[in-house]
């Protein structure tokens, strides 16, 4: 079986990616939420949502525009 390949992203990507996680974080922060309460919002697991604000291109890659309409719902 053949080895897996590492992806490699644009420098500006990671930082894109990691901005948004840290926006989303805020964004949840500011509304008092806890990481349960937002991953079941957006339909995704706990760990999914560390992810996410962690920056993980992987994972903030797909689904960006429904995952941020959560966040202004209050």
């Amino acid at each position: 079986m053949p080895a897996t390949q590492k992806r490699t992203y644009a420098r500006y990507t990671l930082e894109g990616v990691t901005l948004l996680g840290k926006m989303i974080r805020l964004g949840r922060k500011q509304r008092r939420m806890t990481e349960h309460e937002l991953a079941e919002r957006l339909g995704v697991a706990r760990s999914t949502l560390q992810r996410m604000e962690k920056g993980d291109p992987k994972v903030v890659r797909g689904g960006r525009h429904h995952r941020s309409e959560a966040l202004r719902c209050r």
